[in-house]
């Protein structure tokens, strides 16, 4: 009477097919924890860029949109002094509005050097308070008040010009990292595919190992 097949897997082929499977997941493993982590890193220095886009839009807002107000305003209250020295004749009136517009101008001085200053901004407005300072002495005199008057609006232009450059800098600067973000948005995506797919195979990887037939040993008879 012949023996009863048997059906049965050498230790041998089981420890190759183990290894064959440890090997795989440890590979795909290390693949998905340094996809993981370059999704991690990319992830922060989006937000370090979302961070600096809205730090400099505040910027733009607060030093370079707002003191350029102040320029203008400066530069009305100045053009009010001028014709307030040409028309009076040094009455209490006259006395009256000049301290209001010193009044008014020390606030706005005040105000713009709260702002950010670049190193050419600080030494224009360095300037610009010296002028300033000489138009006072001299408002007494229609001479020394007109030279002091161009020099001191020469002063305002240039800041005017230099807000212009910065805030055309700062917005080339907001650009190029909001590009950059773009970029980085893509590659997030494209390192999400990829993890999908590698997973995707896993698992059919996965069930390819458990579904093999094992092999059939000859009926010994």
């Amino acid at each position: 009477m012949g023996a009863k097949g048997l059906n049965c897997i050498s230790p041998k082929t089981t420890c190759m097919h183990l290894l064959q499977k440890l090997r795989y997941k440890t590979r795909v493993g290390l693949l998905l924890a340094l996809l993981l982590l370059v999704l991690v890193l990319n992830n922060i220095a989006g937000r370090a860029n979302f961070n600096q886009i809205e730090k400099t839009a505040q910027s733009i807002y607060e030093d370079r949109l707002m003191p350029s107000t102040y320029i203008f305003e400066l530069r009305e209250h100045l053009d009010q002094e001028r014709m307030l020295f040409a028309s009076s004749n040094g009455d209490a009136a006259m006395l009256r509005q000049h301290e209001l517009h010193q009044s008014a101008m020390a606030d706005l001085i005040n105000r713009y050097e709260q702002t950010e200053l670049t190193a050419e901004e600080r030494a224009e407005w360095k300037a610009f308070k010296q002028h300033l300072h000489y138009l006072q002495m001299n408002r007494h005199t229609r001479s020394g008040f007109n030279e002091h008057y161009e020099q001191t609006l020469k002063s305002l232009n240039h800041l005017s010009l230099i807000q212009a450059g910065e805030g055309k800098h700062l917005r080339a600067n907001m650009n190029a990292i909001a590009s950059t973000s773009a970029l980085m948005s893509y590659l997030d995506i494209a390192i999400i595919v990829i993890i999908g797919g590698i997973t995707l195979s896993l698992i059919g990887f996965s069930k390819s190992i458990f579904e093999q037939s094992p092999p059939h040993r000859p009926s010994l008879n």
